[in-house]
C-alpha cells in the first residue's frame, strides 16, 4: 500500500494521489536546468544517475497553499535531517515552460495511475515550480531525494485543481537482487501486488526502513507562513 517515506513527512493536510516502489530502479537526478540539444530534444544540462530501492510519491496539498509555503517547508525538513542540497531553482530558472515536469520528471512514460487520470494527468500544466535535489550521506550508501513542487492549472480533476502538488523521489542503497533460477524454480521470482491509495491521508503501513535508519514515526510538516 502507499505510505510516507519514513525519513520525510508529509506537509500537513496534503494527501496522497500517486505511489509507487520497486526494489531497484535507475534514476536521473537533475543537478541543473533543463534546455534543449541541438535537435531540439529536452534535456538536462547537468545530471546524476543514481540506482537503488526507489520509492515516488505524489501529494495534492490543502487549498490555498502557496507552491513557495510547501517546498520551504520541505526544504527546512530535509535540512533538519541532514539532507545536503544539491541543486536547486525556482521558475523559469529551472528552464522554460517548466518542462523539467513535463519531459523529464513526469514524462509520459515515468507517469503513475495510481488513480487513474487524476494521478496520470498530473503536472499537465504546473505553474509557480520550485524544485530541489539533495543527498544524505550514510556510511551505508548515500540517500538521494528529488523534489518538484507546482501548482497545477489543469482544470479537469478538482482533487489537483489549483493546488500546490509535489513530486517526491527517494533513492536509497540496495543491490540487484538475483531473481533468476538457473535450475527453474518458479518461486525463486514473485510478482508485485499493485499499490492501494488512501487518497484521504490515512493511516497506512510505513514503508521499510533502509538499512542503518532509525526508526521513528514519521512526523508531519507543519504549516509555516514565510513572509
Amino acid at each position: 500500500g502507499s505510505a510516507d517515506h519514513p525519513l520525510i513527512p508529509r506537509y500537513a493536510g496534503a494527501s496522497i494521489v500517486g505511489y509507487d516502489h520497486r526494489a531497484f530502479e535507475r534514476f536521473n537526478l537533475p543537478l541543473g536546468p533543463q534546455a534543449r540539444d541541438a535537435e531540439g530534444s529536452v534535456i538536462l544540462t547537468d545530471s546524476m544517475v543514481v540506482e537503488g530501492r526507489h520509492t515516488r510519491i505524489i501529494y495534492a496539498a490543502p487549498e490555498n497553499r502557496s507552491t513557495l509555503e510547501v517546498f520551504e517547508n520541505y526544504q527546512a525538513a530535509l535540512a533538519e535531517t541532514g539532507f545536503e542540497t544539491l541543486y536547486a531553482c525556482a521558475g523559469s530558472d529551472c528552464g522554460e515552460r517548466a518542462r523539467l515536469a513535463t519531459h523529464i520528471l513526469y514524462a509520459p512514460d515515468r507517469r503513475l495511475r495510481t488513480l487513474g487520470p487524476i494521478t496520470e494527468f498530473a503536472f499537465s500544466f504546473p505553474l509557480q515550480p520550485y524544485y530541489m535535489s539533495a543527498r544524505l550521506p550514510r556510511e551505508e550508501g548515500d540517500i538521494f531525494v528529488s523534489l518538484y513542487v507546482a501548482r497545477e492549472n489543469f482544470d479537469a480533476f478538482p482533487e489537483t485543481q489549483n493546488r500546490a502538488l509535489v513530486l517526491l523521489d527517494v533513492i536509497e542503497p540496495g543491490p540487484l537482487e538475483d531473481r533468476i533460477d538457473p535450475n527453474g524454480n518458479p518461486d525463486a521470482a514473485s510478482e508485485t501486488a499493485p499499490a492501494t491509495v488512501d487518497p484521504n491521508g490515512g493511516a497506512v503501513e510505513p514503508a521499510p526502513l533502509p538499512a542503518g535508519a532509525r526508526q521513528t514515526k514519521a512526523p508531519t510538516l507543519a504549516c509555516r507562513t514565510f513572509r
